[in-house]
Order: C-alpha cells, then structure tokens, then sequence
C-alpha cells in the first residue's frame, strides 16, 4: 500500500494556507518540479494593472507552533534545519527569492529574502556556513506576511527599479558602442541604435511613475528625434558634424538620466536588510 509522507501533508497544508494569507494582487504560479527549491513564483498586480514585480518562493510548513527567541533585543522566528543547497539555488537568481515558513497551528506565515540574508547574516556572522549541510533561519517578526505584505512589495518593486534603471544603463553602453561605429562610417548599425531608442522611449512610464524627469528634462531627451536622424543616416549613408553633436549630446543625457534614477532610488526605497 501506498503512504504520503507525514512532511508532504504538512507542505501541502502550509501551501494552501499561504493562498489564503497572500491577497488578491498576488498571482501565484505553481511549479511542476520542485527538487531543486522553489515551489511557488509570484506575480504582483496592482488590482488590474501588471507592476512586472516577481518574486520566487520556497514553502516550508510546520504543524507546531512558531519558536520565537530573542537575539540582540529582538524578537525572532527560528528556523532550524534549513538546506544549505537551497541557499546556495537561491543565489544563482537576480530575482527576490524567499523563504516561507508557515505555522499551520498558528495560521501566520514569514517571509525572509534569502539572497540578503546570505549576505548580511550567513557571510558575516558564519563564515563557513556553505560547509553545512543545513543552518538555522532567523525571521524578524516584522516579516509576518498578513500585516506586513507591504514590506515585501517594497522589497519587490525596488528589485524591479534596479533591473529598468540597469536596462538604462545597458542602452546607454550599447549606444556609445555602436554610434561610435556610425560614426567611423559604418552606417548599418544604425537599426539597432534605432531600437535602443525604442526601448528607452518605452520606459517613458515608468520614469514619470517616480518623477525622475521633469518636462523639462524630458524635452532635453529627444529619442524621437534620434530615431530620425539614425534613419536618415541610415538612408543616406553619411553622418554630417551637426548629426555627431546631437546624437553625442543625448547619449550624454542618458548617462545623466541614470544618476538622476540612482538618486531617486536612494530617496525612495528603504534599505530593507532581509
């Protein structure tokens, strides 16, 4: 006869509580195969809008009630036991990664971000902790998700910033490269500069979304202008003195657009530890 493991169960039952405890904003795609770690990837909605906020999950669930300890005069959820090697999975990801732990007594379910704690906690204070085999889990108890799912929006939406304001910062490389190719000549690059300011114009949303460019600012970066002189560079083959130093000048503005962004980041977001 066939049994389903005890812990099977448990996770099971701490899954489906997590669906209850997370609102609505939160789309909750399930995994197929979870050997290696994440069982749950989360996408975060604002009601009907897509904030293109994601975040992966790790669940793991208890029958018991949570054991609370106090290090440093602060309170702390414990979690012993917890595989090194899904520590280690977690790292390999730029997006948010997160342990879950739900008390299936105690209805509540904690969050923490694995990849911070690894480098706040784990690499600081335990310097071999990857010899393990497993190490104990700190949760704040500020991380209970029902009251505080705001914090771990926060945490969401400010990875989401640092990947568009590094996409800036890409477009702006890429542009310097390439237009120095258009430049010495060599004109059919000048599609894919086009795209590259394609791209930026299309993150117009998200710069007014955090007032990083004011209307004058934004008069100052003139993609659509761009695209007309790179096409018509393009057409004609030749690049004229006047067409270097407007194109020139925008990449510069570009390269100023992401301190601007780096800055409002700074103002904007807290520096959530884990």
């Amino acid at each position: 006869m066939i049994f389903r493991a005890n812990a099977h169960i448990i996770d099971t039952k701490a899954t489906r509580l997590l669906f209850s405890i997370l609102n609505y904003n939160f789309l909750i795609r399930n995994l197929e195969e979870r050997d290696y770690g994440i069982d749950l990837t989360i996408e975060r909605f604002n009601d009907d809008k897509p904030t293109g906020n994601f975040a992966l999950f790790q669940v793991k669930g208890t029958d018991d009630a949570f054991i609370t300890v106090r290090k440093n005069n602060t309170s702390l959820i414990k979690l012993p036991k917890f595989p090194v090697k899904t520590i280690e999975y977690a790292l390999l990801f730029k997006m948010p990664f997160f342990a879950i732990y739900v008390s299936n007594r105690d209805k509540l379910a904690y969050f923490l971000h694995l990849q911070k704690y690894a480098e706040l906690i784990l690499n600081m204070q335990k310097k071999n902790w990857r010899m393990a085999s497993s190490v104990t889990l700190f949760f704040p108890v500020e991380n209970e998700l029902s009251k505080n799912s705001d914090k771990l929006i926060e945490i969401l939406e400010k990875d989401n910033y640092k990947r568009i304001v590094y996409s800036v910062a890409e477009i702006y490389f890429e542009l310097k490269f390439h237009l120095e190719s258009i430049f010495a000549s060599q004109y059919d690059v000048s599609d894919y500069c086009c795209d590259c300011c394609l791209r930026l114009r299309n993150m117009k949303d998200f710069f007014d979304s955090y007032n990083i460019l004011d209307d004058e600012d934004s008069s100052e970066i003139k993609t659509d202008d761009m695209i007309s002189v790179l096409k018509r560079i393009r057409v004609q083959k030749i690049c004229t003195k006047e067409d270097k130093k407007f194109l020139e000048a925008q990449v510069e503005k570009i390269y100023d657009l992401i301190f601007i962004a780096m800055n409002v980041e700074k103002n904007t977001f807290y520096d959530f530890e884990y």
